[in-house]
């Protein structure tokens, strides 16, 4: 529908799990790190694709999320800080709109959504500080050996910025995949010899947003608002007005069910290699992996963890 709306070509870029399954020994052949997230995976196709053109460079939309509250989270980061600022009734009218625009199978929003939230992320003592994040590994998987485990330390929570979304903002930079996400990208960039730029992170442009009200950013239960604004009549409202968030990822929870994909983490994870590396316990993430394969719950981003660190450790580590 973007397409149509804008009127422009569009040349779709679709990676299929067989694709994945042959090439990701080789993902981590231009990269001196471990891909944050799977859709990395879909990133380098897409440089790939740019580069058989001939094209240079390509102009992206990174950083928008991040300047104007593009990202799910923000919602609940903005909902602390009216809380914060004892706004109740613009507390309650904005969660009031999130639900109704935002709700949907099986991702429903609710009030409870939003105290369970505060309950876990918010240290409503201090304007802007959030508590410390531990909550990444599913239940009963553990860090394998002694030595992991106490490597293993938990960054203290992020300093107060003054407010609960510009401290997320700033956690999400500095600590959380956006960093390491960036790197990435610009090592497959470099690889291909294709510049990326992204207006976004233009530091003036960047400083003009963070100084922005949050009002301006999260209004009736719609992000991105002073950018809807601005771009009336440049965009079609088809586009401008959407309210649904429509991400990249790549499917990888339904690609580990395929049988090319299972087998892998399979073989990988029982392997003596994994097992004796002792960074997890092997068993338990064999139950994790048949758990998620089971489809009693979705492991997927646990799972991409384990297996992406394991596959780059072979290839920078043990140099395979």
């Amino acid at each position: 529908s973007t397409v149509r709306d804008m009127q422009t070509e569009w040349i779709p870029v679709c990676p299929t799990v067989e694709e994945f399954v042959d090439e990701i020994g080789q993902l981590y052949a231009h990269c001196d790190e471990p891909y944050c997230s799977a859709t990395m995976y879909a990133y380098e196709r897409m440089y790939r694709h740019v580069r058989s053109f001939g094209l240079p460079r390509i102009i992206c939309g990174g950083g928008g999320d991040n300047a104007i509250y593009g990202c799910y989270p923000n919602y609940l980061y903005h909902f602390a800080q009216l809380k914060y600022e004892k706004k109740e009734a613009l507390l309650a009218r904005e969660v009031e709109c999130w639900i109704r625009n935002h709700s949907e199978p099986p991702w429903m929003k609710t009030p409870q959504t939003v105290e369970d939230f505060f309950s876990k992320r918010i240290d409503f003592g201090t304007a802007g500080l959030l508590k410390q994040d531990t909550d990444f590994l599913p239940p009963g998987l553990t860090i394998g050996s002694d030595t992991a485990r106490e490597k293993m330390r938990f960054l203290p929570a992020m300093p107060s910025y003054g407010s609960y979304p510009r401290t997320a903002e700033v956690h999400e930079i500095r600590r959380s995949s956006l960093a390491t996400g960036l790197y990435v990208e610009g090592c497959i960039g470099s690889y291909y010899q294709v510049q990326e730029i992204a207006p976004f992170w233009d530091k003036s442009l960047y400083e003009f947003c963070w100084a922005l009200p949050d009002e301006l950013k999260i209004q009736e239960g719609v992000n991105k608002h002073v950018m809807r604004v601005a771009t009336k009549g440049l965009v079609p409202d088809a586009i401008r007005l959407r309210k649904a968030k429509t991400g990249f990822n790549m499917p990888f929870d339904a690609w580990i069910r395929s049988p090319g994909l299972s087998g892998l983490m399979r073989d990988t994870f029982s392997s003596r290699l994994f097992r004796e590396r002792g960074v997890w316990d092997a068993p338990q993430v064999i139950r994790v992996l048949e758990e998620h394969l089971a489809a009693k719950t979705s492991h997927a981003m646990s799972l991409w963890q384990i297996f992406n660190l394991e596959l780059w450790m072979r290839d920078w580590m043990d140099g395979q």
